[in-house]
């Protein structure tokens, strides 16, 4: 007799399709770098306005891209007219998918 959990795990996504499926990019890892590289050169341009890079490696992928996702989309809305601001947004743009 199979449990009631490995029943409902077969309903799951494969791994594989597991990123696509809750919104994340799918090869995490290289897009999860690039995230902490442009928000911690954000940090170092300007502390008070970026999380520190400690603070973004100890987020878990989902929260480090749905940070990052919220930030793009806070500076679009905002217009940047800094140059720090403005190749953040650029960035995201570029790792997130989001159109430029």
């Amino acid at each position: 007799m199979r449990s009631e959990v490995v029943e409902r795990s077969e309903h799951l996504p494969s791994p594989a399709n597991f990123a696509a499926v809750i919104g994340m990019p799918e090869d995490i890892h290289q897009d999860r770098f690039a995230l902490v590289t442009v928000l911690t050169r954000a940090h170092e341009a300007r502390p008070d306005d970026y999380a520190d890079p400690q603070s973004l490696i100890s987020m878990s992928d989902e929260r480090l891209v749905a940070h990052a996702t919220h930030l793009m989309h806070a500076l679009e809305q905002e217009t940047p007219t800094d140059e720090t601001a403005r190749d953040v947004l650029t960035t995201l743009q570029e790792i997130l998918g989001e159109p430029i």
